[in-house]
């Protein structure tokens, strides 16, 4: 088991550490009054995990769908909790980075700011409700989750009257740039990953690139914890069996080497806990899991599909050296497991229904008159002609918990929430 990952080939492959001793890396768009208490000890990137950390947008994480919707139960994961697990992991990888055998290199501050961050833009109903706004906000520049985290980063959470956003270093906003992509123009439908147009144009004037060590570590983190956490709770909420992961990963390319890799992790976990079944048993296969991933990180080559997804021309980064496959194996049987079951798309569907209307009411300018359904930040940037009308009130339901968008429904439409609505999308959803 490696307990260190030399990432000196990511150095000389372009790629830098953020440090605070940099003046590039720690510079902020908008000078920043509060550094100036001579008592504060904290670095910068302490004070900028400190500045996610307290932020509304991401206390309103515990109000949206990770796995099976937060109406279900509070026992199960929401996106908050998802986000501190994502945190944990990203502490533990960044604390095994090494340059040249020399540790601490990685700021852990910088890397659990990441990872506390990474789900912010994404909007109630989870990926459907993502889909349902980029369709949307098609003519008028898409939507999508990590360029909505960035948005809200930089300019939407309000801190102070003196800038917009939590006016986050640049290092710090760069560790949650996973894709470097510009939408293309005149797509009717934006798929795939991509930043805004604005914000693709702004970083490109950046001293750092995209994808930085402690945003590949954030990545990484996130895929490890979403297949193993996402698989724990659907195996106790008997949504998911273990022979759903089973027969998956036997259809897989390499499927019977994968099904050995699962068979063994289970094998472990059942003499870990003493039992194959029950809390103990799925708290030790996600503990194995865990483990298995974080010990198989190293430096990898991208391959050109990779390169093109992210938008960099790094032929390098952190990734899985002989375990890719199986976690990829594990996410898309999670995925395909829930896929199939009723209640999941009944729960999606009716979110996206719920979306389509309020973004319907909310710019509706008979209804909506003076925009009063805004709250008063909203209407600020109606009002300054700051964001157009259609970005701001996608802004707005993106910001939404699962509830309070169906609560709002309710109080606007005083009906339940219909599941099947005939032509109801103008476009279908990518």
């Amino acid at each position: 088991m490696s307990e260190c990952i030399e990432v000196k080939d990511l150095i000389t492959d372009g790629l830098v550490i953020a440090r605070v001793s940099d003046p590039e890396h720690v510079k902020r768009k908008n000078s920043d009054s509060f550094k100036e208490n001579k008592s504060d000890t904290r670095d910068d990137f302490e004070r900028d995990y400190a500045r996610v950390l307290h932020s509304a947008s991401f206390r309103r994480l515990q109000g949206k769908m990770q796995l099976l919707g937060t109406q279900v139960s509070d026992f199960y994961r929401t996106r908050l909790t998802h986000s501190l697990e994502v945190s944990q992991i990203g502490s533990e990888i960044a604390s095994k980075i090494t340059v040249s055998g020399e540790r601490n290199v990685v700021s852990k501050s910088l890397v659990m700011m990441a990872c506390l961050a990474h789900d912010i833009g994404n909007p109630p109903f989870g990926h459907f409700g993502e889909k349902a706004l980029n369709v949307i906000m098609k003519d008028m520049g898409g939507f999508e989750g990590n360029a909505q985290t960035l948005r809200v980063l930089s300019s939407l959470e309000k801190k102070s009257k003196a800038f917009d956003g939590l006016n986050l270093t640049l290092a710090a906003k760069m560790s949650v740039v996973k894709y470097n992509v510009q939408p293309p123009e005149g797509d009717t439908i934006l798929k795939g990953k991509f930043l805004y147009h604005d914000q693709y144009d702004e970083l490109q004037e950046s001293m750092l690139p995209a994808q930085t060590i402690e945003c590949q570590i954030m990545e990484l983190a996130d895929d490890i914890a979403y297949a193993c956490h996402d698989l724990e709770d659907g195996l106790k909420s008997g949504i998911i069996h273990l022979e759903d992961i089973e027969s998956h990963l036997s259809g897989c390319q390499g499927g019977e080497k994968l099904l050995e890799t699962f068979n063994g992790k289970v094998t472990s976990a059942a003499t870990l806990s003493g039992v194959r079944s029950g809390d103990m048993f799925y708290k030790a296969l996600t503990s194995v899991l865990i483990n298995t991933f974080i010990q198989d990180i190293e430096v990898c080559p991208l391959t050109d599909k990779e390169r093109k997804k992210k938008g960099t021309l790094r032929t390098k980064a952190l990734g899985l050296r002989t375990q890719s496959s199986f976690l990829d194996g594990l996410k898309s049987g999670v995925l395909s497991t829930l896929i199939g079951k009723p209640a999941v798309a009944e729960y999606e569907i009716q979110g996206a229904s719920v979306i389509k209307s309020l973004y319907d009411m909310l710019t509706d300018k008979t209804y909506n008159y003076r925009d009063r359904f805004f709250p008063e930040e909203y209407r600020y940037f109606i009002s300054n002609d700051i964001y157009p009308l259609e970005r701001v009130a996608v802004d707005y339901i993106a910001g939404m918990t699962d509830a309070f968008a169906l609560r709002l429904y309710a109080q606007h439409f005083g009906k339940d929430v219909p599941k099947y609505q005939d032509n109801c999308w103008t476009a279908p959803l990518p």
